[in-house]
């Protein structure tokens, strides 16, 4: 897949007709979100569902997961969680039976769980690390955040790529692309502050690396929305209302273009090394991630500060479309 020609045709000349460009008042992605707090029976398919996709046993799921994986499943929506206890009967899956039928959902109650936390739509700017705990604050800052954390993905990748002794120009290029990134966060940073927004530090959780769950990660983080983040960034190059915001988004559109390109280069080589059953499920993660942008993508455009110009496009709907065409094919 072209990355760059795919972007370039979504937004071809001519696409936009007519772009009314008013100050709106700092939005972020971080406005879709919202706290949450569950109380509730855990049903077999909550825990199957992390066994299915998880490299664990039943005795190691942790509360934090159990209940992210509650949040997921209701809404789409990803989630830190501040606290957390549960019980669970481990016992049931000990003996339980594989006959279950295609397509059904065992919702025998084999536990309960209380947490409480914050709740947020998945899609937002940059390539999150594994691991990554979402932060608010204003939209500037907030895509300093990421565009840090973005930094610790790659490196992330890097270390992982030579461990399993990939392709020598993979990890080179995601080593370069982390310095690419740390580049960018020094420059939305100071942007950040000029606007009076803190930038908010970096946290991350353990978790598993092994190598179905970093390819199924690069399979919607990188390939899905760091390929549309590219897109945005392209358009806030011309868009945006000052020469200083364009000239800075041209930089990062072409890195984040590059950034793109790499993620479907790495997803090419991860699916040649998994197993055939864990190849489908990372495409269709992927394709889960096609649809959660093609509904919340233009709405985190138009909650976006209107010196990015982004917020009053007219034909954004036919530019989604062809971009979530091209990547889907």
């Amino acid at each position: 897949m072209n990355i760059r020609n795919l972007i370039l045709l979504s937004i071809s000349p001519g696409l936009f007709t007519s772009c009314n460009r008013p100050i709106s008042s700092v939005a972020g992605c971080d406005s879709d979100s919202a706290a949450f707090e569950i109380a509730q029976d855990l049903i077999a398919a909550n825990v199957n569902y992390i066994l299915e996709n998880w490299n664990t046993e039943v005795g190691e799921i942790s509360c934090e997961t159990l209940c992210s994986v509650i949040i997921t499943q209701e809404d789409g929506w990803e989630s830190n969680v501040e606290s957390c206890s549960f019980e669970l009967d481990t016992g049931y899956f000990e003996n339980q039976s594989t006959d279950t039928a295609e397509g059904s959902v065992d919702e025998t109650v084999v536990g309960e769980i209380q947490c409480t936390g914050l709740k947020f739509e998945y899609y937002c700017e940059g390539r999150r690390p594994l691991g990554h705990c979402e932060q608010g604050g204003g939209y500037f800052a907030r895509a300093a955040h990421l565009e840090a954390s973005s930094v610790i993905a790659f490196v992330q990748l890097v270390r992982q790529l030579r461990g399993w002794e990939a392709p020598q120009d993979l990890a080179d290029r995601c080593l370069e692309a982390a310095k690419d990134e740390l580049r960018h966060a020094t420059v939305i940073s100071r942007l950040a502050k000029e606007r009076g927004q803190e930038v908010p530090p970096i946290s991350q959780l353990s978790v598993v690396e092994d190598i179905f769950t970093v390819a199924r990660h690069n399979a919607t983080e990188g390939c899905v929305f760091e390929a549309w983040a590219a897109l945005e960034a392209q358009l806030k190059s011309t868009y945006a209302e000052t020469e200083e915001l364009r000239q800075i988004y041209a930089v990062i559109a072409t890195d984040e273009i590059r950034h793109a390109q790499l993620a479907w280069d790495l997803h090419r080589w991860f699916l040649q090394r998994l197993p055939e059953e864990q190849a489908e499920r990372v495409k269709e993660e992927q394709r889960q991630a096609i649809d959660l942008l093609r509904k919340h993508a233009l709405s985190g455009m138009k909650e976006m500060p209107g010196e990015l110009g982004l917020d009053t496009l007219v034909d954004s709907q036919l530019m989604l479309e062809r971009f979530l065409d091209g990547i889907a094919a």
